[in-house]
Parts: C-alpha cells; sequence; structure tokens
C-alpha cells in the first residue's frame, strides 16, 4: 500500500472516533456505538464503508453511514529513453599498392629481329637479349614492355628500369623497332622508347 492508501486509512479511522466519541457522549442513558469499517483493496479502487448505529429506545434505531471510494489510477511508469550514443567510425583512405616491379631476360632468335637486325651488324644474335619490364603508362596503368639490348648491359637496363618504374615516370610505350620496320623516323613519330636497331649511320 503507497502512501495514499495510508493517508486514506488514516482518514477514515478519524471519522470512525469523531462519530463514536459524538454519539457515546449524548445525554439519551442507552446509546450504543457501532462502528463498522469495510475496505476493498484492488490496484484501482479503495472503498471505506463506516456504519454507525445509535439506539436510543428500543424502537428507534438511527444509522449513519459513511461511504469513501477512492479511484487510483493504476501507477504510471516513466520510460526514459536510451542515451543516444553517437560513434564516429575512423576512415582510412587506402590507396592500392602498386603491382610489384616484373623483370624477364631471354635470348632472341634473327626472325624475332626481322627489321632490326641482318647479317653483317657488328653484333651477333647471340650476343642480343630481350629484356621485357614493367612500366607505367600515360594512362597510369602499369603496362609491359620489351627493350633489345646488348647481353652485357641487360642486368643494368633492367635496374634502370626498376627506378623508373618505383618513380612512376611514365612512358607511352616501350616495343623493339621491329614493330616500326627498323624506321627510326616512325618509332619516334609514336612516342616509342626502343634501344637496338642495326642500320646505316645517319648522314652516311
Amino acid at each position: 500500500m503507497d502512501w495514499k492508501r495510508l493517508a486514506l486509512a488514516a482518514t477514515v479511522l478519524v471519522a470512525i472516533t469523531v462519530l463514536v466519541v459524538f454519539f457515546a457522549n449524548r445525554s439519551d442513558p442507552e446509546v450504543e456505538a457501532i462502528a463498522t469499517t469495510s475496505t476493498v483493496v484492488d490496484d484501482s479502487t479503495t472503498s471505506t464503508t463506516v456504519a454507525i448505529t445509535s439506539t436510543t429506545t428500543p424502537s428507534t434505531t438511527t444509522t449513519v453511514t459513511l461511504d469513501t471510494t477512492t479511484t487510483t489510477a493504476p501507477p504510471t511508469t516513466a520510460t526514459t529513453a536510451a542515451p543516444t550514443t553517437s560513434s564516429s567510425r575512423a576512415t582510412t583512405s587506402t590507396s592500392t599498392p602498386a603491382p610489384a616491379f616484373q623483370s624477364s631476360v631471354s635470348s632472341v632468335t634473327a626472325e624475332d629481329l626481322h627489321a632490326s637486325w641482318r647479317p653483317g651488324c657488328p653484333l651477333d644474335v647471340a650476343d642480343l637479349r630481350a629484356v621485357d619490364v614493367s612500366f607505367w603508362g600515360y594512362d597510369g596503368r602499369v603496362r609491359t614492355g620489351r627493350l633489345i639490348v646488348a647481353a652485357s648491359l641487360a642486368e643494368q637496363i633492367v635496374a634502370i628500369m626498376r627506378d623508373l618504374y618505383d618513380a612512376r615516370f611514365p612512358i607511352e610505350r616501350i616495343e623493339p623497332i621491329d614493330a616500326y620496320g627498323g624506321d627510326d623516323d616512325q618509332s619516334m613519330a609514336a612516342n616509342n622508347t626502343s634501344a637496338f636497331n642495326c642500320r646505316p649511320v645517319t648522314g652516311g
């Protein structure tokens, strides 16, 4: 029982006491004061009935009834919203790592160098090597090109091309000059990077 019900019970008891005293103090010698209380309590209603009966003569009976009903609303439960927690996730921008530099050195044949080598050139085909390397194209993509160089310089060329790749130095294309019929002018017009080409010296 909460404090509201305790207060109601106390009020009823006070009323009973007052009525009992009132009837008990009347001048009539035959006064009988009877107090009866009836209380019904549930979750929403408290009903209290007080009956005071006074008998002055065998044929005269006075009854005073106090009926008190108190309706109590069911307790309300305050719902407290859960605290809102704002969390921020750190965003880390990671760039895709560049592919590893790739290179290989292989021997070539006369057929491979059909436009850039012929018998009588200062270097024999056996003294030449094809160097395949990774490079950064103008479009920002990694590509693979081939250079024909002297066998004695192959590893140095690989090291140089690795440095250019690590620096992301852009190169439009790397193709043997045979792709241009051994013509240096056509190769340069295409902005091609090439190496070996056995040809007459410019100017004779």
